[in-house]
């Protein structure tokens, strides 16, 4: 629960149909909900920040209807509306919440930046050189749904639960110097049903935030993660079954959701880019969901492990990418040859690699130490670098001939799979860089 140190602010004038209560966070009757009113004078007045500073706001909207003009006509005859563009009150908008089973990350606002994030916008210079402020060309209508009140069957009320317009709103409040202003939302009402669960109200309300955050540059990766599993979009479904099958979590999507066994020991990736797509596309299309499953499980196992304590149990994208590739290339068949080894054998040569020292005065290999740089972003190049010189000596050491003897020679820039590993770096320069720091030749 989160407490005001002020309610200077807090509006004390209520519908009596529109649910309506920016005193508290929460709402009564809808457990996802929170109060967008709240959190504005929460996070200012927990900052200690004077909001009574104001910018230019442009926005007229009086020509439009406000809400409660038609709230009585809208409980009386439900099903007369389908889509309604209306004036809202700041402190009758409520968003669901992430933290609370729902699917929009406003409470994350209070520590991402969303807020400075917000104000810097509105300080945006005109050619003029005068802050533009709030410009409502640049700020399209707010997008919200009706939820619907019943007492039995018959509606007696609802709530407005803006599903679109984070930073807009605290745009449009900044501006007007934290006071309660009003917005132009355009509401869809959900089916006038009273046994419509809130799961149901969820998904639909998450499947328009969700094609919106596509496309709007500005939705983080992880957003775009959350809003499409609470819209049950099937990519993201299969993925999250995914990560919950090897108990890996991504930005805390699958604690939030109950689906992890021991949510305090268990590692999250940094990153889902190439696995979000679904199970047949991607990472999964390219390297094959068995090679693409075989590196979450080597990387989750080194990530456990005690020497790889000082990563905090997080797995590095860049890692995983890199394990597909090795699981591709060295464990699979490649152009009609067998496999260079199996699969366990890799996984071994990689977990034995991040969890034993080589010498008692140098520490063993991070996962983070394979991330891409500037000027190293290919997965096969930092391979190359960091594995393939000692994997070469474990072929042979480790990985007898068909007729169970030992190797007199490693693998040799004439097979097939060493080609293919090599020919996938397109940069010739950085394929040559390549093959010099793995002492390898044509």
């Amino acid at each position: 629960m989160l407490d005001l140190l002020t309610e200077e602010t807090v509006d004390t004038q209520k519908s009596t149909i529109i649910y309506n209560d920016s005193s508290k966070l929460e709402h009564e009757l809808f457990s996802d909900l929170v109060n967008n009113e709240y959190l504005f004078n929460y996070y200012y007045s927990n900052k200690k920040i004077d909001i009574t500073e104001t910018w230019p706001d442009d926005s007229d909207y009086s020509f439009y209807p406000h809400i409660d003009d038609i709230a009585e006509d809208l409980i009386n005859n439900p099903k007369k509306y389908k889509d309604i563009i209306v004036r809202v009150p700041s402190n009758y908008i409520y968003s669901s919440s992430s933290c609370r089973g729902g699917f929009d990350r406003t409470e994350d606002l209070l520590t991402n930046g969303g807020y400075e994030t917000s104000t810097s916008t509105l300080r945006i210079k005109d050619i003029n050189g005068k802050e533009r402020g709030f410009v409502s060309a640049n700020c399209p209508t707010l997008n919200g749904f009706i939820r619907w009140h019943f007492k039995g069957k018959k509606v007696i009320g609802f709530t407005i639960v803006k599903n679109m317009g984070n930073h807009r709103f605290i745009m449009k409040k900044r501006a007007n110097g934290g006071k309660i202003t009003e917005y132009l939302i355009k509401l869809h009402p959900h089916e006038c049903s009273s046994v419509q669960t809130l799961s149901e109200m969820i998904c639909i309300e998450s499947d328009s935030h969700h094609t919106d955050g596509q496309q709007q540059r500005g939705q983080t990766e992880d957003q775009k993660a959350y809003s499409g599993y609470k819209s049950k979009k099937q990519e993201y479904i299969d993925l999250v079954n995914f990560l919950k099958d090897l108990q890996i979590d991504y930005c805390n999507l699958l604690k939030r959701q109950n689906l992890l066994i021991d949510p305090n020991k268990t590692p999250s990736v940094t990153s889902i880019s190439h696995f979000n797509g679904g199970i047949n596309s991607g990472a999964f299309a390219k390297y094959g969901y068995n090679n693409v499953h075989l590196a979450f499980e080597t990387a989750r196992e080194i990530a456990m492990h005690d020497e790889q304590k000082e990563s905090l149990l997080s797995i590095s994208h860049s890692a995983v990418m890199c394990f597909c590739n090795l699981f591709h290339y060295f464990a699979s068949e490649i152009g009609g040859q067998d496999p260079l080894m199996a699969k366990e054998q890799l996984k071994y040569f990689l977990i034995t690699t991040f969890t034993t020292k080589r010498s008692s005065w140098s520490p063993v290999m991070q996962l983070k130490e394979l991330s891409q740089t500037g000027s190293q972003k290919d997965y096969n190049v930092i391979n190359a670098i960091k594995f393939l010189r000692e994997l070469n000596e474990f072929y042979i050491e480790r990985v007898p001939t068909k007729t169970g003897k030992r190797r007199k020679n490693g693998f040799g820039m004439d097979n097939i799979a060493i080609k293919s590993f090599f020919n996938s770096i397109a940069d010739p320069l950085q394929r040559n860089y390549a093959i010099s720091e793995s002492k390898m030749s044509f």
